[in-house]
């Protein structure tokens, strides 16, 4: 694998909760790893 500083998720996760959402790491029994970024659906006002 690639070395890193570890930051990624931590940053990730600060911007999707700002925008109302969460970002984790999901445990999978598959090689890998597997990451979830979850934010809200809105509905835009209808333009008249």
């Amino acid at each position: 694998g690639h070395g890193g500083t570890g930051l990624g998720l931590p940053i990730v996760a600060g911007i999707a909760a700002r925008h109302g959402g969460r970002a984790c790491y999901a445990a999978s029994e598959e090689p890998g790893a597997r990451f979830v970024i979850e934010l809200p659906v809105i509905e835009l006002p209808k333009e008249e």
